[in-house]
């Protein structure tokens, strides 16, 4: 129920309000979860990875 009735919600004009409320989230935790789509960083992601890997050879690369 959770992200389908948040988007929908949202698009009919319900506050963030009343729709964290309702889900029983705070705003913050329903706006990162349940509204689109969450910030993606790949570069940071490989960065974390590739310092806990055993075998630096094989380094993670951002493509694209």
């Amino acid at each position: 129920m959770g992200r389908g009735f948040n988007l929908e919600a949202k698009r009919a004009g319900m506050s963030l309000d009343d729709r964290a409320l309702i889900l029983g989230h705070s705003k913050e935790v329903n706006e990162s979860h349940y509204c689109g789509k969450p910030d993606f960083n790949a570069e940071k992601i490989a960065e974390i990875i590739n310092t806990k890997m055993v075998d630096k050879s094989k380094k993670l690369k951002i493509v694209g």
